[in-house]
């Protein structure tokens, strides 16, 4: 989802959520309107505040898997139509236990 989207849909305006993030109302229009990208820290933050609606991924589509390689294993598993976990259980499971978790079977 992107961020336009997510903002109308949460009836949050531009000026709440920057505030929300610590950045200006205008610097969240450009994001918005695909004038600027959002440098990895704040997508991070942006993924984190709207509870993964509006990802990584959305934000930075050309380079995100240059930036946060981890998530590859995670848009697989979408491919492949498998069930997975949270965002937020995966990830932390990939800091935790590295590439091995990523190939362990799940139930």
């Amino acid at each position: 989802m992107d961020l336009t989207a997510y903002l109308t849909e949460a009836h949050i305006t531009q000026s709440e959520f920057a505030a929300l993030l610590g950045v200006s109302q205008a610097l969240v229009g450009q994001w918005a309107r695909g004038i600027a990208v959002p440098p990895p820290v704040r997508c991070v933050e942006i993924e984190l505040a709207t509870d993964g609606r509006v990802s990584r991924v959305d934000l930075r589509p050309d380079d995100w898997a240059q930036i946060w390689p981890e998530l590859l294993w995670l848009r697989a598993w979408q491919e492949w139509g498998l069930a997975q976990p949270s965002w937020r259980v995966a990830v932390r499971g990939f800091v935790r236990y590295g590439a091995r978790w990523l190939f362990a079977r799940r139930p």
